[in-house]
């Protein structure tokens, strides 16, 4: 990897794109499941906004570690072989599924809300997506990126913790740092 050696069969390069396109099908298999129940869930609109920001998540990781690759939101019709598209239409998909969901999500910050996505978490990942805005599309969003990272850091309810190490406890459900987590055993 240090010398940019690999190729698509490379197992980490490998393990990466499965990672990431397993977790968008499951999104779009979950996302059919809840979408057809009837009756509908009382919090469909919250439920949505927090599969399509998971979702962004993983498009977000797909555009930075590979450019251009294929956009697919549908499990019931998802096509062996999907259309790449460019590193700005994925961009562009990142930032939309984002803006859009981020009013559906929650605010709060406590137990009942660890390894969820909120407004604090797809802000955080919109931040990043404009910090790279140019590399991803040739035009700078430093002012989106600081709008994104002001609301994170303008909500008051994340700060430093004092000791860098409680981050990385086994136990770190309390941190004050964590914006988005992902737990595991």
């Amino acid at each position: 990897l240090w010398q940019h050696g690999w190729d698509p069969n490379h197992g980490d390069i490998s393990s990466a794109w499965t990672f990431i396109y397993t977790g968008i099908a499951n999104i779009n298999r979950i996302l059919q499941t809840v979408e057809a129940l009837e009756p509908a869930p009382s919090d469909l609109a919250g439920i949505q906004a927090e599969l399509k920001t998971i979702r962004a998540f993983y498009y977000f990781q797909a555009l930075d570690l590979f450019g251009n690759v294929p956009i697919v939101t549908s499990f019931a019709t998802a096509e062996a072989n999907p259309t790449t598209k460019s590193r700005a239409e994925v961009y562009a998909f990142v930032e939309k599924e984002l803006l859009e969901s981020t009013p559906n999500l929650t605010d709060e910050v406590s137990g009942s809300t660890y390894a969820r996505m909120t407004q604090h978490a797809a802000n955080s990942i919109l931040a990043k997506l404009y910090i790279n805005a140019q590399r991803y599309t040739g035009t700078a969003q430093w002012d989106k990126a600081i709008a994104a990272a002001d609301k994170v850091i303008n909500s008051g309810k994340y700060s430093l913790e004092d000791n860098f190490f409680t981050n990385f406890q086994t136990e770190n459900a309390g941190s004050k740092e964590t914006i988005f987590a992902i737990p595991y055993d």
